[in-house]
């Protein structure tokens, strides 16, 4: 799940690609449709291994599946205004992840870069490497400070002026109806990979989604996947957003600048930027007390 130019949310997965206007409270599809069927112009395989967003170019990277002439793994470039994927290629490099681990990757505007997370890896070294989008080349990066332990499908995402925040994840062995699912924090400054542990979540988180806001914002947003020992809601139902429910590991909100995990927001929506990166604002949503009604909510 991403944010998109405009403030509303883009969702990929096994679902067609969609958007959330957050004006009317409604989700609607991204592409063109056949015969009331809604699809997207693309290799199947084009997503399944994590994707990430060029919200000023409208291009998200995703990584798939096999590719021989490559590598075990290969990047996709899926133009949003084209409505059109294509196979990114380039030479084996050592320095590349590892072919049969799992990948979380993030997408830098500034730097022009893909940086990814490796879990599931079998060194478990929870390695984090860069991948130019101009020179399509890997470099693994050396990271210092409070190094987050090895860990499963974490939450990984970048949060603008150059740093990612990593959240949750599970041990080496996720059963459900355990305590095995993690819900330690990490800020990661990009140009330096320099790992800061913050605040932990309040309750734990396997396999989950998180997006900002909007580039600029302070605020991100964390539901799905499971908790401990349950599965945690999508953040829709029938079309509309629902009221979220506190007892059932459901979403939550980081406020990156007071290092402070809350219930819910408020979404100025009247006053978004005009672009993403192009004039950065500080947060544009409220923190609500938690005993006041929200305005909306993720369920």
């Amino acid at each position: 799940m991403h944010s998109s130019h405009d403030s509303g949310l883009l969702a990929l997965g096994s679902s067609p690609v969609s958007r959330f206007d957050y004006d009317d409270n409604r989700w609607e599809s991204t592409a063109p449709s056949d015969r009331g069927r809604t699809y997207v112009t693309m290799n199947e395989n084009a997503f399944v291994r994590g994707v990430t967003l060029d919200t000023n170019q409208g291009i998200v990277y995703g990584f798939g599946r096999s590719a021989d002439d490559i590598t075990p793994w290969q990047l996709t470039l899926f133009n949003a205004r084209e409505n059109k994927a294509e196979v990114l290629s380039f030479t084996y490099q050592h320095s590349a992840p590892e072919s049969n681990s799992a990948l979380e990757p993030i997408y830098d505007l500034t730097a022009r870069k893909i940086y990814v997370f490796q879990h599931k890896s079998p060194t478990k070294d929870n390695a984090v490497y860069s991948f130019s989008t101009s020179d399509r080349k890997w470099t693994r990066m050396r990271t210092t400070g409070d190094v987050p332990g090895y860990r499963k499908d974490p939450c990984f995402i970048s949060v603008g002026s150059g740093n990612a925040l990593l959240v949750g994840g599970s041990g080496e062995n996720f059963t459900p109806g355990t305590n095995t699912a993690l819900k330690d924090a990490y800020l990661l400054r990009l140009s330096t990979g320099v790992w800061t542990r913050v605040a932990d979540a309040p309750t734990a988180y396997h396999g989950a989604s998180v997006c900002i806001y909007h580039p600029g914002s302070d605020t991100a947003i964390l539901w799905g996947g499971r908790s401990s020992s349950i599965n945690t809601s999508d953040g829709f139902n029938n079309g509309t957003v629902s009221q979220v429910k506190l007892n059932t590991g459901a979403p939550m909100i980081y406020n990156l600048q007071n290092n402070v995990w809350q219930p819910y927001f408020k979404a100025a929506v009247n006053n978004r930027p005009e672009s993403d990166y192009a004039r950065p604002i500080n947060a544009a949503s409220t923190l609500r007390p938690q005993n006041m009604e929200p305005e909306f909510a993720f369920v």
